[in-house]
């Protein structure tokens, strides 16, 4: 389950990804902030693993309070979710610790996958921002586990039902869970998650659900 504390100080939008995450089976909205010193002391409080912090808020802005969790809880993923495009801004907050960039206009599902994609250790960056912040390799750095993993294979390169476990795992759903929603045995998927990490050339089931959020999210920028 991945806990997520929602620093926005627009009420209504605040309620709405809440109401929204509340339907997604691995995501668990633990507390609401209104305004930079507060989400601190959610963070504090509440120990969560992904912050959705808003830019600009009352009392301390996004990016300062991204500075403060990062110094003081540095395994606290921070998915900077904002309306602002600003390279200026995009480069500050990487540059504080941020996890992720995410623009508010993002579709629902590009949203979830980011979440799932910092949780994972990925550095993630909204389809509508990545041509206005720098490369890849220079932003990223090292960041995470998620830069160990080279394989350079597509969707076009997996069967079918190799493409429906992936996308599974790129949505943080175990093995029973994937089973019965393939209605196959659970030892079938364990055998395919295994014959799969040997295809993609990745060293584990976590390696392997990094490499379907990759996919799932190369793929989204090109519908």
């Amino acid at each position: 389950m991945i806990r997520i504390v929602i620093a926005e100080d627009q009420e209504l939008l605040a309620e709405l990804l809440e109401e929204m995450l509340a339907h997604v089976p691995d995501m668990e909205v633990v507390a609401r902030a209104s305004n930079g010193e507060e989400v601190i002391g959610c963070v504090r409080k509440h120990q969560p693993d992904v912050v959705l912090m808003d830019l600009r808020m009352p009392k301390l802005e996004g990016i300062e309070a991204t500075t403060i969790i990062k110094a003081e809880m540095p395994d606290v993923k921070v998915l900077i979710l904002t309306a602002s495009e600003e390279e200026k801004d995009v480069r500050e907050a990487l540059q504080e610790g941020a996890d992720g960039y995410l623009l508010k206009k993002s579709h629902k599902s590009e949203l979830l996958l980011a979440v799932r994609g910092v949780f994972a250790g990925m550095q993630v960056l909204g389809n509508q921002v990545k041509q206005k912040a720098y490369s890849q390799q220079q932003i990223s750095g090292d960041h995470g586990k998620a830069d160990t993993i080279k394989s350079t294979m597509t969707e076009k390169d997996f069967t079918e039902r190799e493409l429906a476990v992936l996308k599974c795992l790129a949505e943080g759903k175990q093995p029973d869970e994937i089973a019965s929603e393939l209605y196959l045995s659970e030892g079938r998927i364990r055998n395919q998650i295994t014959e799969i990490i040997k295809k993609a050339g990745v060293k584990d089931r976590t390696q392997l659900a990094i490499y379907a959020l990759r996919l799932r999210m190369e793929n989204a920028t090109h519908e």
